[in-house]
Formats: C-alpha cells, sequence, structure tokens
C-alpha cells in the first residue's frame, strides 16, 4: 500500500473575513498589493520533509460565514471557503530555531453586506508566510506527534486585487455609493487584505501539529497544539486512510481544488449535505500549472475536454461513491456547485 499523502486542514485561517466595507477601523497592517494577471511563478521547494510534504499542495481555507459555520455538527471541520496553493517553501534551521518560509496564490469565496454593501466573489491572492519556532516530538497511543511552536513574530504578506466587486443593496448603500471620495469597491478590498492579514497572524501564533499514525500510516497536519495522541479529525472518518479528505463550500462561481493525488485506482466518496450537489473534474499536475487562472475563476469551456482527465456529478442529498482511474500522472481534482446554488459536502479520495 502507498503511504497516504498528509491531509492540511488548516482550520480557522480566514477568520473574520470582510467585517465591514464601508471605513477600516483600527489600526492597518502594513500591506502590499499588486493587479492579479501575471503569469504563475514557478515553484520552488527545497529538499526539506516539510517542504517535500507541502510541495504544490492546495491547503483549505475554512469559512467563518455564520450560515455555514452554525449548520456544521459538533466537533465537524468548517467547510473551506478558499484554497491556498503552496508554491514556494523553504525550511531551514538556524541552531534550535527552524525558519520556515512559505507562498503562492489561492482565493477566497466572500459573501457578505454591511452598511447597505454588497461583496459577493471569489477573491484571488497573493500569500507569503515566514515563521521562526522550535520542534518537539513525542509518540502517544500509537500516534506519532511533531509540534512546531513558533519562537518569534511570524511575518504574513498578502496581495489581493485593489477593489472588489462591491454594490449597494438599499438606500444607504446607494448614498455611500454617491458620497465624493468614498469607495466602497477599495474599502471592501482594503478591508479584506486587513482582516486575511490579521487572521493568519493568528493562526500562525498557534503554531502546527503534525501526526502520523502508526498503525495505518495516515499523516495529517492541522494549525494549533493537538493534545498527544489525538489527529485532526477528518470530514469522512470511516476509513483509515485517504489522500484527500475534505468539507466544502461549492459556491455559484467559485471552485475548490484538492490535491496533489498520486495515480492508481481509487475511490472517490462524496457526501453532499446540502443544495443541488457538485461536479468533479481531474486534471495532471502540469495542466493545471499551465491554465491556473482559468482553471481558478471556473472558465472551463475555454479548455479542450482532453484536459480532464475524469468528469463527473454527484447530484441530489446522501452519500455517492465512484471509481476514479488515473494512470497518467499525478493529478488535482477540481470541484464546483453542480449548479447555480451552493453546495455544502464531503469528498474523500481513497486507495
Amino acid at each position: 500500500m502507498r503511504a497516504a499523502r498528509p491531509v492540511w486542514n488548516w482550520a480557522g485561517a480566514c477568520s473574520a473575513v470582510l467585517a465591514s466595507w464601508s471605513c477600516a477601523a483600527g489600526p492597518q497592517p502594513s500591506l502590499r498589493w499588486q493587479v492579479h494577471g501575471s503569469p504563475l511563478a514557478a515553484s520552488s521547494i527545497d529538499d526539506s520533509m516539510l517542504c517535500h510534504s507541502l510541495a504544490d499542495h492546495f491547503v483549505g481555507l475554512p469559512t467563518v460565514d455564520s450560515r455555514w459555520t452554525k449548520a456544521t455538527a459538533s466537533g465537524a471541520p468548517a467547510p473551506s471557503a478558499g484554497r491556498w496553493w503552496v508554491r514556494q517553501c523553504s525550511a531551514q534551521s538556524h541552531g534550535a530555531d527552524l525558519n520556515v518560509a512559505l507562498r503562492g496564490p489561492g482565493w477566497y469565496w466572500v459573501d457578505q453586506r454591511a452598511s447597505g454593501i454588497r461583496v459577493r466573489q471569489q477573491v484571488p491572492f497573493d500569500l507569503s508566510l515566514s515563521v521562526r519556532g522550535r520542534l518537539r516530538k513525542g509518540a502517544t497511543d500509537g500516534v506519532f506527534s511533531l509540534w512546531f511552536v513558533p519562537s518569534a513574530e511570524p511575518i504574513v504578506e498578502v496581495e489581493a486585487p485593489a477593489e472588489l466587486e462591491a454594490e449597494p443593496v438599499n438606500a444607504w448603500g446607494n448614498l455611500l455609493s454617491l458620497v465624493p471620495g468614498v469607495s466602497p469597491t477599495r474599502a471592501a478590498a482594503r478591508r479584506f487584505r486587513q482582516d486575511l492579514t490579521r487572521s493568519l497572524l493568528l493562526q500562525a501564533h498557534a503554531g502546527v501539529t503534525v501526526t502520523y499514525d502508526l498503525r495505518t500510516g495516515q499523516a495529517d497536519t492541522s494549525l494549533g497544539q493537538l493534545a498527544p495522541g489525538t489527529a485532526p479529525r477528518p470530514a469522512l472518518g470511516d476509513e483509515p486512510t485517504w489522500a484527500v479528505n475534505e468539507r466544502l463550500l461549492l459556491a455559484p462561481g467559485g471552485v475548490q481544488v484538492l490535491g496533489p493525488i498520486d495515480p492508481g485506482p481509487l475511490t472517490l466518496n462524496v457526501v453532499v449535505e446540502q443544495g443541488p450537489g457538485l461536479t468533479y473534474r481531474a486534471a495532471c499536475q502540469q495542466a493545471l500549472s499551465d491554465n491556473y487562472q482559468v482553471i481558478r475563476d471556473g472558465n472551463f469551456s475555454r479548455l479542450p475536454p482532453s484536459t480532464w482527465l475524469v468528469d463527473g456529478r454527484a447530484t441530489g442529498l446522501g452519500e455517492r461513491t465512484a471509481r476514479l482511474r488515473v494512470e497518467a500522472c499525478r493529478f488535482f481534482l477540481i470541484v464546483t456547485t453542480s449548479s447555480g446554488d451552493y453546495t455544502v459536502g464531503a469528498v474523500r479520495v481513497r486507495e
């Protein structure tokens, strides 16, 4: 049996995103941004064990929207509303400390309303995270744990669009749009960058726990300091190992990407909890790199049918199972809602 790929479950990474749009209260963190549309930067991953396990991996960013978190079962992970693609990683030892630097593009689905202004779009960004910390390890009840505890202030940099697609939804919003010097689109973008930065700093302070189940070979990673012998709770927990295992919030016009996943005969388990269902497509790792912005933006019709190794649907509430036969390459699974409404569901790929 192949070793299970680590599942990166960075719960809470986007807390309090887009709390309000009309103004930015309080001190503002130092930020830099750029207009997106430049070519995808080349992948740069060093040979450390940490970076090898993170290489080209899409990290899920959980929703903080109360409409979806309130519907989450007790203890279950919040559904992901965005992704961060780790394209650059270095982990270098400096005495007793380990310096970790991560960077890559991503996106986050936003559907928020405040002060008569609504923002409803998938927001692209580039994110870099640098943190210095110390490692400790232990094994309890058949679970090996590796804890990374920060020893210095993390550094977070977010690059995002200068304006978001903000629109008035009532008379107050219309009035704000007419006030000279007030730009709801720019205020929304500024608030997005500020709140994402603050939240990531908060989560980076919590450190990371890497776990490896010595009985099954399943590896997982989670933000925070998990108790010895404890592994993160998966979305679907009735199988001992998996390549990906995640709850997803699929918005109209939004995209989720899972992986990379090693080739071979695999089983896809889908549980649709709410909404019409989902569609899934598989594309080789190189194909996604070559067509990143097209796939990120959901413009699938611009790609030839040969791009997709697998193309399927799971509609209606309940559980579905399908076989994935991908032999040609390491691949990503691209998931979207099956119609113009929100879908919440869990997706697992296993041998």
